[in-house]
């Protein structure tokens, strides 16, 4: 009996001791991918209000940043480089009807002219945001900043808002078409716990849209705050960011402190106003 025992115990105490060599990395890599994730989504309660007072007017109406639709597009350069520009954001609880007949006919192309009126077209006269490189585009990303494990446990364990605002870059940044007089529009909506972006391929000469492609992505309300927080905050510095790059060092000009995407839709709601509630996560 005393034999068998210590044979069981000869038997189990290595599997034991390789299981535990197995999952002490694993949940160690998790442990790691949990604590990026919070110290990185946190840090929106106290940026989101400081950051509140430099948007559009119509962000501040409705509260929270995936109350919105982000508009932006990405085209090639004079130097054949891919570069995405913001454009435009509209807030969905305003404009609820535009909105609820985008969501319908979205896939119908019989749509496409009223859609690329009322969602990518704008007044020609707005001066267009600086376009940004999509090599400042990729440095955006968070997971890929963390050590080896935090990037390990993200392929794996890819739930964390982190993960998910590293997706919505990585269909940020395919490559912009080829085709001279064309570029890529794409349509950012959250509703019904999916985030959706729709990538339009944009015929110039004649304001023809072609679906190319989508993406979804299931996030809670307090993640698509922080997704869309995050998103925003980026575009608008980076695209302040280039335009004060490209002045001539020769002129005198002021930087413009306000977000750079456009407020074409202003829901005249005090610029002073401060958004209270921030994400929570």
């Amino acid at each position: 009996m005393m034999e068998k025992s210590k044979l069981l115990i000869w038997i189990v105490s290595p599997t034991i001791l390789g299981v535990v060599i197995i999952l002490a990395p694993i949940l160690l890599s998790w442990l790691l991918l949990r604590t990026a994730d919070f110290t990185y989504v946190s840090t929106y309660e106290s940026t989101w209000n400081d950051f509140a007072t430099m948007l559009p007017n119509d962000m501040l109406n409705g509260g929270k940043a995936a109350d919105n639709i982000l508009v932006w597009i990405s085209k090639k350069n004079e130097k054949n480089e891919s570069v995405a520009i913001a454009k435009h954001i509209i807030n969905t609880i305003d404009f609820k009807q535009e909105v609820e007949v985008f969501k319908e006919g979205v896939r119908d192309e019989t749509y496409y002219p009223e859609l690329f009126a009322n969602f990518i077209d704008w007044d020609r006269e707005e001066p267009e945001n600086a376009p940004i490189p999509f090599t400042k585009m990729a440095e955006q990303k968070i997971i890929p900043r963390q050590n080896f494990l935090v990037r390990m446990a993200a392929k794996f364990l890819g739930d964390r808002t982190t993960c998910k605002i590293d997706k919505v870059f990585d269909f940020m940044l395919k490559d912009a078409p080829d085709g001279q007089g064309q570029y890529n529009a794409h349509i950012m909506h959250y509703d019904s716990n999916v985030l959706k972006i729709y990538q339009f391929l944009v015929n110039e000469t004649d304001n023809g849209l072609k679906l190319k492609e989508t993406i979804e992505i299931k996030l809670k309300d307090e993640q698509a705050t922080t997704v869309y927080t995050d998103i925003i905050i980026k575009l608008g510095l980076l695209s302040i960011q280039n335009e004060t790059i490209e002045q001539p060092a020769e002129e005198n000009t002021e930087t413009d402190t306000s977000l750079s995407i456009n407020d074409q839709r202003s829901t005249g709601v005090d610029k002073d106003s401060t958004i209270s509630n921030a994400p929570e996560n």
